[in-house]
């Protein structure tokens, strides 16, 4: 058998499922779906004056947060002219036992993050007051005490980071008054 021949349906099978796959490409386009990407998290807000009653390792991820975000922002003590302002209470960090093993001591816990937010434009209450909350459920080894130390610190770090993308996610969804303006 010649080489054509056993080309032919190789052939004609790649060109069909190519076209396949093109014609599923444009009826997802055509219904409106697209891939998320980082963009999707970016804050139109231009300056906004960040005031934080909240520990500097969690104002400091939130801060990281919304400057990826897009959003230029200065403190309370530096500049009162920016249009925005984001109020943040203090934190409330809860731990709590969902399970215990045979020597009755937890083994499985739930550490919740709650934290305030208000939003203001030009010093009118537009968003909030709003507690935003995160949780995260991990095992504690009782028999490894630095390991466990450590475990908590990261939950803790990823509690932060959690409600820092929570913050900028509710931020981009706030319904701006009819002035042109868009998050």
């Amino acid at each position: 058998m010649s080489r054509a021949g056993r080309a032919g349906p190789v052939h004609s099978s790649f060109t069909g499922g190519l076209l396949a796959l093109l014609v599923t490409g444009l009826l997802l386009s055509a219904c409106g779906f697209t891939l998320r990407t980082d963009d999707a998290g970016q804050l139109n807000l231009g300056q906004m004056q960040l005031q934080s009653g909240l520990n500097p390792e969690l104002t400091a991820t939130i801060r990281s947060e919304l400057e990826r975000a897009g959003v230029e922002l200065t403190t309370a003590d530096t500049d009162t002219s920016a249009p925005w302002q984001l109020r943040l209470s203090e934190e409330a960090l809860t731990q709590r036992s969902l399970s215990v093993n045979t020597r009755a001591r937890g083994a499985e816990y739930e550490m919740e993050l709650d934290i305030d937010a208000e939003l203001y434009l030009d010093g009118e209450l537009l968003a909030g007051p709003e507690t935003l909350s995160v949780r995260h459920q991990h095992d504690l080894d009782p028999a490894n005490i630095s390991a466990s130390d450590r475990e908590m610190q990261a939950v803790l770090e990823e509690l932060h980071l959690r409600i820092g993308q929570l913050l900028v996610r509710r931020l981009a969804s706030v319904q701006l008054p009819a002035q042109g303006l868009s998050p």
